[in-house]
């Protein structure tokens, strides 16, 4: 027999856990569609934060294998992941090329500090806090390579964080998007490519991969 509680009946202790799971998931989305302003970012972050060792655990490098492959890092000198979360794609990138440069952005400070333990026995990286909606903090043309992933569809702004992407990527260079946010609809196609192509780059490629989904592979012209 239940107890009533105001308007609700409380079962079990495994209704009231059912209850605050999809009050914790309501606020979740919420926080990401309104990117924090319904909420607050730091509570954005909070959130976000919590939920990175879970998504550390499943990003393996070898889970990047096809996507530095589609990059060519063999021919590149630096590479910036752009919500590098994890840092799977960094660590796979630093393992398959001799040499290379990478560069990762996060907005989370304890993310950030995450990846850099995990990415010590390598070398050759650093790794910034920022919030890549406010643009990014590097020079024009100072990287051969970018990937993002999971990152422009939970952006209002997100043509601004391409033009972004586009200012410091070298003509010449590669940009791969992919990884639609989890809480969210992926980016319009139509839109995303007229947006992309109006800032000079051409598609190279849409492939889609086993632990990535589609993903889109453009040049700089």
């Amino acid at each position: 027999m239940g107890r009533r509680v105001g308007a609700v009946i409380v079962t079990s202790w495994g209704t009231v856990a059912e209850l605050a799971g999809g009050v914790l998931i309501a606020v979740i989305v919420v926080m990401v569609v309104s990117e924090g302003k319904v909420t607050g970012k730091p509570l954005l972050r909070m959130v976000y934060t919590m939920l990175s060792p879970v998504l550390a655990a499943n990003d393996p490098a070898r889970r990047w294998d096809d996507v530095c492959a589609l990059l060519d890092l063999d021919s590149a000198r630096s590479l910036l992941d752009i919500g590098c979360g994890g840092g799977g794609l960094l660590s796979c990138a630093l393992a398959a090329a001799g040499g290379l440069r990478v560069t990762g952005v996060d907005w989370s400070a304890a993310v950030a500090g995450r990846v850099r333990r995990r990415l010590v026995p390598h070398g050759r990286f650093r790794l910034l806090v920022a919030d890549v909606a406010r643009g990014l903090p590097f020079e024009d043309c100072a990287f051969d390579r970018v990937a993002s992933f999971g990152v422009l569809p939970g952006l209002r702004n997100w043509r601004f964080v391409l033009e972004e992407m586009h200012r410091v990527l070298a003509p010449g260079g590669r940009l791969i998007l992919g990884g639609g946010n989890v809480f969210l609809w992926p980016l319009d196609e139509d839109q995303a490519f007229a947006a992309a192509a109006m800032l000079g780059f051409e598609l190279q490629r849409r492939v889609r991969l086993a632990h990535h989904g589609e993903v889109w592979l453009f040049e700089k012209m």
